[in-house]
This record gives structure tokens, sequence and C-alpha cells, in this order.
């Protein structure tokens, strides 16, 4: 097909006219293509009466509507894929009429004629389907137009006047409609949404209408009208990312663009066969290049056209709506529902768990003490304790976890601390339980012992009275927030119980309810509203604010029927009682964070730190950078972080870069783009060398020069001369910073300077000059010199390592010929060293050279020296010439680095800096741990400890801080350079240090408890692995996924990312893993054992500090990370509990999963539970020595010394001379005042067994029994 570009005018086939301010102008337009031919007979067309279509990539999706199928096509017009025929089954059709993609690829089909929404993936393969014919919720009557818009789905409702926002799922959102007195949207046949979350609806009655992300009305226009200025049957709306309105105006045969005001920016068509005219034009599209895809069902043809995008900017995305997602649901009808560290429900007269193995339940029918009489709510204390409203009884009752009552308040009556009908119970932060006191129509409240402390409210419908409270919630603040079924409305008070304010009224519309029945409130202070017979959940801000809604009356996904009990897991999970469909629906609530604010950047040498404002979300997942190197973009992705800062390394120099951060929820969405943050790069011009110092020899001139402290200082260069006039010459390049030029001429005046260059090229101003002159030839040579000498440069923190390896080497050369024994060489460094090194040498060989390694033993005061210096070393040797002794000496230079300066050339030189036995170090990591000993026996010890000292740390205010004057990633990638590292002292005192420092302080203090270590050496990074000592192939002991764990050396060791200090420590720990499996997998993730870099360079002896001890307190840690060794806790016995749950399916009697999962329940705490298995398992054999044993345990450890005395016994009875049960009972017998008893059976029990004394150490030492 032939492409034709012309200047469109009014006579030519087809045209646009652009209006600016009161006149014309024109503009270019392009007919691209035609796809499709007219002229074919209804059985070769490639389609039949389309009527939608949408755009993926360069694949056009086709809702070939009178075919009752899908066409996909590409640009050329060739069919790739089509599916349906006409049906009612899945993946069939009547009269397909709209057609959607979102972001994933999935397409929505609007299938009309069934009154449903069709979702597949990009080939065709049927995912689900959700509506019905009707006319209430997620009901359609002739289905138009469809929009899919990230998550949510929006459907143009033409027969029932309306667009409806549902999610991907199906569950309903919101509907969208527009009826007033003076005004009514009519038969909708088509709806759009664009990039800022307006929704476009288009009227069969010859009307487009704009609405914001809420649903209210900001826009209309269109009138009936033939020409350009009206429409005439519009079928299908379109919107560009600039805004512009793109409308098929059928009965007039143009496409018409408009603007955000309903302004006419242009038309093209007219009736005909030809390129550009329609005979009915129905689906119109348009892609990112402009591109405009118009669909003609007259024809039976695709046009596809190109125009220019015109003057309006590109619209800058919104945030993502918040909205659901279904996941799942439990049989299981309740009245009231809560969350601890579990979902509890409550169902007749009884409470039980939600969801996991059927067991126990807490409570029975009846009115006395423990029993129920028709509850209808319950909350859970901070203990794990339940508090029951028993409704029946007029009273409250607390029960402990394993269902023993604790407690009954309260009795029937009006007085203080008497119900009549409670209904609901809160507990507050604070421990204060909250009752509604329904019957009696207030509120009271109660201390966590059950005393009354007051109550609030009155019977009445006025503003803080109370008709019918039915639930209430507490929030992190003491606020109280009460649902009032009588009242048709929700309230919120204060502590003291004044009113703040009242929200809803009855009805159907948002904000409104009818029957509400519960109330909470998330972590983030939204407020969730169970309104009942309206069949939905309502979100209201905490300021009363109504925010959306989702539900409707039913029995599928999200759908309800008479709904009770709400619960909220991490602020991420809803539970919602569906009792009338005898369930609990589980929703994923998809937030959307607020978009990332006060966005700084800052440039560093090579590299910019970027900085924001935190949010206050805590379903936060990450923060994700986006990059461009011009300010209007485009943005790429660059990275993604979990706290609020972030460093972009490796940039190159004197380069502007600019920023752009969004926030991304857990398992939600992810937020707009911030503003733009921009800064450029440095240039690297390094400063000019300083202290050059200088020593003429023979022949020689030594220069010596303190080393530049700029990261980025590549090499230095040395230029010389003899004349000053004359100029300098280059004389050579180093990346030392000592140099020997020779051989020179005698006695002769020589002139130097030198110039540091960094690593692009950039040279500093030269440095002073330095000269000295060659001493004259000697008249004589003597017997023995001292020759070369090649000295390295000295790190004070390797002071030790020089002992056993050369700091440089020397030769020795007999210019005589004769042999010379019994000579002596000295080395030494004043100050530094308390006595030389003294070599003898044996024999010096006539005219021969000798070299020997110099090895200086310095003392540990090296390490008090805190800046760069230049020392002088000395050397001697000293012979005999006619039995008299003669001695030649000679000084070089040697470069002196301060105790914090190291090159990585050897990873291993790290070891020097991880001083375990520092008491700054050791007082710290043992007072942090103590209180860790035996806590949770659930989780391996060695994570416990390492989770308390990460935790600690972050407590204590340590942060992670780019050292701008050796960051470790310029110093990693050239190993040559000195980088200065932190003491684990100096990192606690300064409270701050870069990845390497933060690395070694927590090395240093695992290393202190006994754990071993390991440094990550990455490109750029280093990161901390330690040694859980589980060897490699027991690893799924551990209990966690092997995507999170290390093998190395053939046991297992744990990741941990240092930098994200002060966050959790799981975040650390998925981090680090995450770092690892990337670098691995590129083979760059070197492994240093820090107790093998040991064997190099011993950990420096620091002089004893004069610094205050670091204490942080178990109470501090669990304050800030509250629950997260529970949580790991909960996750371990989730992966190992898996597959013993699954063996149990398989086989009820499965006795070694009983006994596994039992062992586990009791190892996480959950006593009743692993009661339970062991309990199944003497059902099966009631002389089971295992389970018996096993019950002894649970008993014990219940401080149910009687009942741990009869199990135990029992087993021992099955199986004698068992000496661990023999131990068990020992115990038992000890604790119970029987001690001669215990003492016999305990040394039976070590006659048999001796391990038992060291596993019973303290028994054994308790009844005076030793090895």
């Amino acid at each position: 097909m032939h492409r034709h570009r012309i200047i469109l005018v009014t006579s030519l086939f087809f045209f646009l006219v652009i209006h600016a301010s009161s006149a014309f102008s024109y503009q270019q337009i392009e007919f691209i293509r035609e796809l499709g031919d007219y002229k074919k007979p209804a059985g070769q067309r490639l389609m039949n009466g389309p009527r939608s279509l949408a755009l993926f990539g360069d694949k056009i999706y086709i809702a070939d509507t009178e075919a009752n199928r899908i066409i996909v096509l590409d640009q050329s017009g060739k069919t790739l894929l089509s599916w349906g025929s006409k049906g009612e089954k899945p993946g069939q059709f009547k009269s397909p009429s709209g057609i959607a993609l979102d972001e994933q690829g999935r397409v929505y089909v609007s299938d009309s004629g069934n009154g449903r929404v069709q979702i597949f993936d990009g080939e065709g393969k049927f995912i689900r389907a959700f509506g019905s014919k009707g006319s209430g919720p997620k009901q359609f009557s002739g289905a138009g137009g469809i929009a899919a818009s990230r998550g949510l789905v929006y459907v143009a409702d033409t027969g029932n006047s309306r667009v409806q926002a549902l999610t991907a799922d199906g569950v309903f959102m919101a509907q969208i409609s527009v009826q007033t007195k003076k005004d009514e949207m009519k038969a909708p046949v088509a709806v759009a949404v664009d990039v800022q979350n307006r929704i476009y609806a288009l009227e069969a009655g010859n009307k487009v209408r704009i609405f914001d992300a809420s649903g209210v009305q900001t826009g209309a226009f269109g009138v009936k009208g033939k020409g350009t200025e009206g429409f005439n049957g519009p079928q299908d709306l379109a919107v560009d990312d600039r805004g512009n309105i793109y409308v098929s105006d059928s009965g007039n045969f143009k496409i018409k663009k408009f603007d955000q005001q309903g302004r006419l920016l242009g038309s093209i068509g007219s009736e005909g066969a030809g390129p550009g005219q329609f005979r009915k034009a129905t689906g119109v599209d348009v892609d990112r290049d402009g591109k405009v895809y118009v669909l003609d069902s007259g024809k039976n043809t695709l046009q596809i056209l190109a125009c220019e995008a015109g003057d309006a900017p590109l619209l800058s995305p919104a945030s993502p709506l918040p909205s659901v997602e279904m996941l799942n649901d439990f049989s299981r009808g309740v009245n009231a529902l809560a969350m601890d560290k579990r979902l509890w429900g409550l169902s007749g007269d009884s409470l039980s768990a939600v969801g996991v193995i059927a067991g126990r339940k807490i409570g029975s029918t009846g009115s006395e003490p423990g029993q129920l009489k028709n509850p209808a709510g319950f909350a859970i204390d901070g203990r794990g304790n339940f508090w029951v409203s028993d409704t029946g009884n007029d009273r409250v009752q607390k029960f402990s976890l394993e269902g023993n009552l604790l407690q009954v308040v309260g009795k029937t009556g009006a007085g203080e601390g008497e119900f009549h009908a409670p209904s609901a119970v809160a507990v507050s932060p604070r421990g204060n339980i909250f009752v509604a006191d329904t019957g009696n129509k207030r509120i009271q409240v109660f201390s966590a012992k059950g005393m009354f402390l007051g109550m609030f409210g009155k019977p009445g419908r006025l503003a803080g009275q109370f008709w019918e409270p039915l639930d209430l919630a507490v929030d992190s603040s003491e606020i109280v927030y009460v649902v009032d079924r009588g009242n048709v409305r929700i309230s919120k008070y204060d502590s003291t119980g004044t009113l703040l304010w009242e929200a809803g009224r009855a009805g159907r519309q948002d904000g409104e309810f009818k029957a509400p029945r519960n109330i909470l409130v998330s972590p983030d202070d939204e407020v969730y509203v169970l309104d009942s017979d309206n069949a939905r959940v309502q979100v209201f801000s905490s300021q009363g604010k109504f925010l959306r809604k989702f539900g409707s009356e039913g029995k599928g996904p999200g759908e309800f029927r008479s709904p009770a009990g709400l619960a909220l897991e991490g602020g991420v999970r809803l539970y919602v009682g569906d009792r009338g469909n005898s369930r609990v629906q589980v929703l994923g609530l998809k937030q959307t964070p607020a978009v990332p604010a006060d966005v700084t950047a800052q440039a560093r040498v090579n590299e910019i730190q970027l900085s924001w404002k935190p949010n206050s979300e805590t379903y936060l997942e990450q923060y994700r950078l986006y990059r461009a190197d011009a300010p209007q973009g485009p943005f790429k992705l660059i990275g993604t972080t979990a706290e609020p800062f972030y460093i972009d390394r490796n940039l190159p120099s004197n380069r502007s870069f600019h920023y752009r951060l969004s926030s991304l929820a857990g398992g939600g969405n992810e937020s707009a783009l911030s503003a733009t943050a921009s800064a450029a790069t440095p240039r690297l011009v390094p400063s000019p060398p300083k202290k050059a110092g200088i020593d003429p020899s023979e022949k020689q001139i030594t220069l010596a020069w303190l080393p530049n402290t700029e990261p980025f200082v590549d090499h230095y260069r040395l230029y010389r001369t003899k004349q000053l006039a004359a100029g300098f010459e280059l004389l050579t390049k180093s990346d030392k910073t000592v140099f020997v030029d020779s051989p020179l001429a005698d006695d002769t005046l020589y002139y130097y300077q030198l110039t540091a260059v960094g690593k692009e090229g950039d040279e500093s101003q030269p440095s002073e000059v330095s000269f000295a002159s060659t001493p004259k030839a000697s008249l004589t040579v003597p017997p023995l010199e001292i020759g070369k000498v090649e000295l390295s440069e000295a790190f004070a923190s390797a002071y030790k390592y020089y002992e056993t390896h050369p700091l440089g080497k020397v030769t020795i050369k007999n210019n005589t010929e004769k042999a010379y024994p019994k000579v002596k060489l000295r080395f030494s460094i004043k100050e530094f060293m308390d006595y030389p090194t003294e070599l003898e040498i044996e024999s010096v060989p006539p005219k021969r050279e000798m070299s020997f390694e110099l090895k200086p033993v310095f003392s540990n005061k090296i390490l008090d020296v805190t800046e760069n210096t230049t020392l002088q070393s000395e050397l001697s040797l000293t012979y005999h010439v006619a039995g008299e002794p003669r001695t030649v000496a000679r000084s070089f230079p040697v470069t002196l680095y301060e105790r914090h300066a190291m090159t990585w050339d050897k990873t291993a030189k790290i070891g020097a800096f991880v001083t375990p036995k520092d008491p700054v170090v050791a007082d710290f990591s043992r007072s942090v741990i103590q209180p860790y000993v035996d806590a949770y026996p659930n989780l391996h010890q060695t994570l416990v400890y390492a989770r308390a000292v990460y935790a600690a740390l972050g407590v204590y205010g340590l942060t992670y801080i780019i050292d701008p004057t050796s960051p470790y990633q310029e110093f990693s990638e050239n190993a040559a350079r000195v980088d200065y590292l932190q003491y684990p002292r100096d990192t606690l005192a300064r409270k701050s240090g870069d990845c390497d420092d933060l690395s070694i302080l927590f090395a240093a203090s695992m290393e202190n408890i006994g754990v071993a270590t390991a440094l990550v050496d990455v490109p750029g990074h280093v990161f901390i692995l330690f040694n859980t000592g589980v060897p490699e192939k027991e690893r799924a002991t551990l209990g966690f996924a092997s995507s999170l764990l290390v093998p190395h050396q053939g046991t297992v060791w744990i990741p941990v990312e240092m930098t994200l200090v002060g966050s959790s420590f799981t975040k650390a720990w998925y981090k680090g893993a995450e770092e690892y499996r990337d670098w691995s997998a590129k083979g760059k993730a070197e492994v240093m054992e820090i107790q093998k870099a040991w064997e190099q360079f011993k950990p420096a002896t620091l002089a004893k500090g004069d610094g205050k001890p670091v204490r942080v307190k178990r109470e501090e840690i669990e304050a800030k990370f509250k629950g997260e060794l529970e949580t790991l806790g909960r996750q371990r016995l989730a992966t190992l509990s898996a597959e013993y749950l699954e063996a149990l399916k398989k086989n009820p009697n499965d006795s070694t999963a009983l006994t596994q999962l039992g062992i586990l329940y009791g190892e996480n705490g959950l006593h009743t539970e692993a009661l339970e298995q062991f309990q199944k398992m003497l059902a099966l054999d009631k002389n089971n020595p295992v389970a018996l044993n096993n019950i002894g345990n649970i008993n014990y450890l219940q401080d149910r010394l009687e009942d741990a005395r009869l199990a135990y016994e029992a087993a021992l009875k099955a199986v004698p001379g068992d000496s661990g049960i023999m131990a068990n009972l020992a115990r038992v017998l000890f604790q119970t005042g029987k001690v001669n008893e215990a003492r016999k059976l305990f040394r039976d029990a070590a006659e048999i067994d001796p391990r038992v004394l060291r596993q019973y150490g303290d028994l054994a030492a308790s009844l005076g029994i030793g090895k």
C-alpha cells in the first residue's frame, strides 16, 4: 500500500483543522495504511463488524463483534492470534463490544450479550470472568466499552447508565454516574482512563463527561449535531498521553480531537470508502507515538493515521488508586475476628483459630464461669489473652491462650462495671480494656486487671450519644472509634471520651451505612467499617473523610452476605467474616504510598548522594530511583532501597544528573514520581603533593612524599631539571610515594617537582620545588657496602604483619677478593621499634651481592600515629677488618600510614581492624546478648545473637554514612589506593561509618561471642556473613529458604547488609542474601573469613580507651523492632511444618509427622497445639514413650510439675533405662523437693550415659554430682 503525505484542507478527502486562538492553522496528517479489504465477502474478511480495539506494544487487539471473537494483528495486518466463538462458556462470546489491556498484557473483554467481563492472558488463555446480567453492583446491562488501568477495570454499563469500577479480579469498587435534577448520564457506550486517573465516559446521547479519580464530574461537552461542531451517534473515545480526547463520531463519519476543556482541536474524515473516509467509525485508540487507529465496522477495516502531537505538555502520571485483590478464603462462618500471631474467630459460643489444624475451642454454651452465651466480639491483649464480650451473660471474660479462664468482669446491670448485652471489646496499647456496653448505650473502660476506670456516652440520637454501639477500636494514640448501628454512624473520641467527630447516615451512597457492624483502625490510621447490609467495606481517613469502598452482595470472590467480623494483618491483609456464605475472605490491600518528598541530591567524587523525607506508611516496601541525563527525561530505573537515602556510584566527573523517586507498597502500588532533584559531579582535580623529602646518595637521589588523600588520585608524575630556567621535563610516572632516581651523575644539582593525576586524567598544580646534589665520587671503594634498598610503605594497622612478612629488602655488596664472616645487619626505625631488627650473616663471599629481607618488629606505639608521615629508617652493616670492627650506615625514608589506613590489595588486611578483644567491643556485645541466651529456642542461637547485636547497633543510633574522603567503592576498585577504616571502638564513638566500618564492627562483636564471621567483597561494596555452624547438608533445619542462606566451606552462613543498620535485621538479612545471589552468580563475590585473615594480619592491640561503656537494653531493642524474632519464628514454623502438615493430610496417623510437628509447636511456645499432636500419638499407642516424654516436657515448660512427673514416669515405664527421660524426671523430682530421689535417679542416668552430666549441668551441680 502506498504511503500518502499531504497537507490537508477542506477540499481533500480528509482534513484536520486545528484552532489556534481565533484563527485557523493546519496540521500535517499522514495516512499510513488501511488493514482489511471491505470488498471481500463475509467469510473471507479480516474482521466482521468490529467494535473496539486496544494496543499493546506493536500488537493490535480487536473485538471482532459480529464474529464473536478476538483477533490480534501486527502493524502490517497479519493475524497473529485469534480466539473465541459464539456461546456462554469461558472463552466464548455474545457480541463482545469492548476490549482493553492492562500493564501486564492481560486482555479484558466486555462480553455484552453474556453480561460479563472475561479476562485472558496475552495469548488468549482464559483466566477468569466476573459479572452477570442485572442492575446491581458487578451486574451489567449491555456492557459497552472497557478500560484497564493499574489494577482497576472500568466498564461502560450502557443499559444501567453508569460506569462501574472493579478490581482486576472482579471486586466491585465504585459506581460512576450522574443523576441530578438538571443533569443525568444516559447510556455510556465507551470509557477511557488517563494517567492522572481521570475517567472519560462517552454517552450515546452525544456527550463526553470527565470525572476525577473519586468519580466527581469535573467537565462535560458535546451536543447533537452534524459537521465538526456536534456528535451524531458517537461510538468510542480514547485519550493520549497529553490529555487530548479522540472521539469516533460515527454518524458524522469523523474522528474528532478535543482538549481537556472540550475545545475542538480538529477533525478528520468524511463519508466514503477511500483513505481517511469512513462508513461507520467505531473503535478508536492512539499510541504513544501519536498514531491514531480507527475501526470501521461499515468497511470492516482498520485505518492507521499519524498526526502531530500538538503543543499540549505530556501529562505527569498520578499515583495509582488504592484497591484490593482476592487472596483466598477459609470455609468457616464467624461472628467476629481478631488477629494476633494468627487469625482467631468467634463461632457460636466458642473461640478457635481460623485456617489452621482443627483443634481446641475456647468456651462452651452456658452461663457458668468459662461458658459463653451468644458472644458477639472479642479482642486479644499484648500477652495473647482473649477478652470476650459474653453478650448473653452480660459480662466480659478473660481466657488464656490455652483456654483457661483467668477473669470474669462485670454482671447484669446499669451501674459502673455492669453490663447489658456487651457486644465488643478492644484493648488499647496501654493495656486498658474498652467495652461496647450496647444495651446500656455507652462505652466502659477497665484496666488490664479488670478494674473499672470510667465510661462515656449516654442514650440518644444527638452528637456524642449512642443508640446501639456495636463495635469499637482503639488506635496507637488511645483514640477510640465506635460504630453505632442504631444511629447508623461512626464516631471518634479521645482517650477521655470527648467527641472528636461523627460520620455517616442511613443510605447506600459513599459514606452512608446500612446496619454497620464492625470497625478497625489500620497502623496507618485508616478506618475500616464493615457496612453489613450494604455488603461492603468502607474506608475513611482518621478525620472521618470517606476514601473508598469495596465489595458487593453475592457469593463470588469479593462478594458478601451478612458479613460480620474484620481483622487486619500487617496493615496489608484484610480478613472479612462472610457469615452468610460461611467463609472468611482474605483480601490483599493494594495500598498506594505517598510520593517521596524533599528529595535532595548532593554531588561527591564520582557519585551523587540522594536523601529524602522518609515515608510514614508502615506498608512501605522500598523506594525506586530513576535517573536521566536531561531534566525532562527520559528517566530510567537505576536502583531500589528501603532506606531514605541512596548513593549513585561510579559516575563520570563533571556531568549533571537528574533524579526522580517513587515509593512502592508491599504487595501494592508504586507511587507517582517525585519532583526532580539534580546535581553535577565535580571535576577530579587533585591537590599538589605535599612534604616531598629528598635524600641524595652516591649516583642516586631518593624522593618520598605524603600520599594525597583524594580517593580519585590514580598516580603521580615526577618532573626533573638541572637548570630552573630551562624548565622541567617529565621523568616518570609512579603509583608509589617513594621513587629512587638513578643512575645520576656525581656531584650534580638536580631539581624536582611532582604532580598528582586523577583517574580521569586531570593533573594537579605542581608541588614545591625540591632539590639536592649527588655526592662526589668516592676515591676508595669500601670493602662492604649497602647497595640497593627497597622499602614499601608501612601501615600502622598491620604492624604485627611485618614481624613475619618483609617491609622491604636490602642488597649487601662485597667489593673485595676475600670473604667477610659474621657480618651483622641492623635495621631500625626510631621511636617505633623498641630494638633494631638484627641479622647475623654467616659469610659474605668475595665479589658477591646478597639480598636480605627487612622485617621490623614495631611496638604498638605505632598505633598512636594520627596522620601520615615520613620516617627515617637506618640500616647499618658491621664487619671486621684485621680484627677491628667497621660500620657503614645509611638512612632511607619510609612512608608511614596512620593506624586507620590500608590498601585493598589483600582483603585479609581487614583482619587487623577486627578487634574482638577490645574491652569496648567485648562489653557491648556480651551485655547485648546476655538477655537473649536461651530466650528463643525455636530459632538458631547464632541467628538470635546476630539479630540482637545488629538491632542494638540500630537502637544505639548507628548510621551508615559514606566517608567523603575514603568511600569504599573508590578504593576497592584500585587496590593500590589507600583507604581509611575505623576500628570498632571508633565506629561506636562516632555512631556512623561506611560499609566497611559497619561490617568490621559487627564482625568484631560476633567474633567476641564466638560466632565466626566473613567479609564478602563485591565490586564497590562489602557486607558480612556469620556462620551458623549448621552443616550444609542440614540447612533445612534452620527453617528458612535456601535463597536466604550461603553455603560456605561445609556450613551454612547468613548474610547481613550493614548499611541498612537502623532498619530491621530481617531487611538487612534479605538484602544481604539478594546481593550475595547476584554477585556470586557473576563470580564476583570474594569471601574472606575473619579468622583466616587473622592468620596473616592479627588484630591490633589498642590502648585502653577512656570512653563510656555502650549499653543497649533488650527492652529498647524490642520496642523498636517489636515482634521481629516472633515473626521469624513463625516463618520458620510455617516452613518446617509444611512438610509434616502435608504428610498428615495423606496419613493422619503418621507418627513421625506428629512427633516433629509437636516438637515444632513446643519450640514456638504453642503448647496447646503441641499437646494435641502428642495426644494424637497416644491415641494410636497409649504407651508411646516419645509422646509421653514430650508431654512431660510441655507440662514442665508450663510449670505443671505434677503432670510432667506423671508423663515422665509413664514414659520411663515404657522404656526403662532411657537416660534422657531419667534426667527429665530427676529434674522434676528435684524441683518438687524430692532431692534424694532425684539424686539417685540422676546418678543412675549418668552411669548409663555420662553425657547427661554436661547436658544437665545445672541440675548436676545442684545435686552435687560431678563428672
